[in-house]
């Protein structure tokens, strides 16, 4: 589980989170939504020790992420960027074994581990002896995923994974993550400002606004049962008004 107690974050005069109360329940997928600017991408950086606290507690399974190492952090938490961050002028078979390297690992017990993540996100392992440059875009996010999942990690941090593929590669990919999620038994948690990636992954959607976070739930809550305007306003300006019409047809 990750926490946050009342985690705050400013730039000088500007207060991107406020005051901040989170829980990222075991096991579950987790989503973090919202337009441009309102908070997310800053709450990951916070959680990956990328950005420090103004003040608050993030602690992670338990022990505040002030005491972990950042082997003990690679440990527990992996981290997948928007680009993927992959090394263009290493191979995908470096880039992949790359923090098994750093972290003194047995690399052939990783290279075991890649073939099982491969065909889980159903990248042929022929392709890991290119380099980035070779491969498609989805490609490359494939390549990224199993480099964050690599070492075993039972908390996986995505930030906006796929919101540089085109819709038939992010659907797929999509499909394809929910099912490794579950079977893999990890806790997720993932940067979106896409409704309908939310709402197909997520277990728990949270919506911010301004750095705060304005309704948590699942999908069908929000929907129904909206607490603020920016809420309703939030989902009917992603939801087709045809659909809209359509569900308001059938109630």
């Amino acid at each position: 589980m990750i926490e946050l107690k009342s985690v705050s974050k400013s730039y000088g005069q500007n207060v991107v989170i406020p005051s901040l109360d989170l829980k990222i329940l075991h096991e579950k997928t987790h989503c973090l939504l919202g337009t441009s600017g309102s908070g997310k991408t800053t709450i990951l950086r916070l959680i990956s020790g990328l950005t420090p606290l103004n003040s608050g507690e993030v602690s992670i399974q338990g022990a505040p992420l002030s005491n972990l190492s950042r082997q003990e952090f690679a440990s527990k938490v992996g981290f997948v960027s928007q680009d993927g961050g992959l090394f263009p002028h290493m191979t995908c078979w470096e880039n992949i074994l790359l923090p098994g390297k750093i972290h003194n690992k047995d690399l052939e017990v990783l290279r075991s581990r890649c073939y099982e993540f491969s065909k889980m996100v159903d990248l042929p392992v022929s392709l890991l002896d290119k380099v980035p440059a070779q491969l498609s875009g989805g490609q490359r996010q494939r390549v990224a995923l199993i480099r964050g999942l690599i070492l075993d990690p039972d908390i996986l941090l995505l930030d906006e994974p796929m919101s540089a593929l085109d819709p038939m590669v992010r659907a797929s990919l999509q499909r394809q993550l929910k099912i490794m999620f579950k079977e893999l038994k990890k806790t997720v948690l993932i940067i979106t400002h896409d409704l309908h990636e939310a709402s197909f992954l997520g277990d728990v959607i949270h919506l911010l606004n301004g750095g705060r976070i304005i309704q948590e739930g699942s999908f069908k809550e929000l929907y129904e049962r909206p607490k603020e305007d920016f809420v309703d306003e939030f989902l009917k300006a992603q939801i087709p008004d045809e659909l809209l019409n359509h569900k308001g047809s059938q109630s």
